[in-house]
């Protein structure tokens, strides 16, 4: 069996999607920044909220957990987009899947 790139999916690879309970923190901070009074109110001191740019605020274990999880998805698109379509091959960077088969890795 061969296997052929899927033409739907593109020159990039899709951004990894936070879960659900990093869904439901960014969406409280939006909240508690830009909600209603009812919302706001809801939602209580602000300071309290999970950020997930800063770990040790994420205390529910569950929310932490997906949290590396996602973080670690990033590292490996990151890693993975850069070394496909970033700038041409040095020496010292090896070629991988993404290197062209012409002699070149010029546009």
């Amino acid at each position: 069996m061969t296997t052929t790139p899927d033409a739907d999916a593109g020159l990039v690879g899709a951004f990894p999607t936070p879960g659900p309970l990093l869904g439901t923190a960014y969406r409280d901070l939006y909240l508690a920044a830009e909600g209603s009074d009812n919302q706001k109110a809801t939602i209580g001191d602000p300071n309290l909220l999970p950020k997930p740019w800063d770990p040790p605020t994420c205390r529910n274990p569950q929310l932490r957990a997906e949290l590396w999880t996602w973080l670690d998805a990033v590292v490996i698109w990151v890693n993975h987009e850069y070394m496909c379509w970033g700038p041409p091959r040095a020496p010292s960077r090896p070629a991988g899947p993404c290197t062209p088969t012409s002699s070149t890795n010029s546009p």
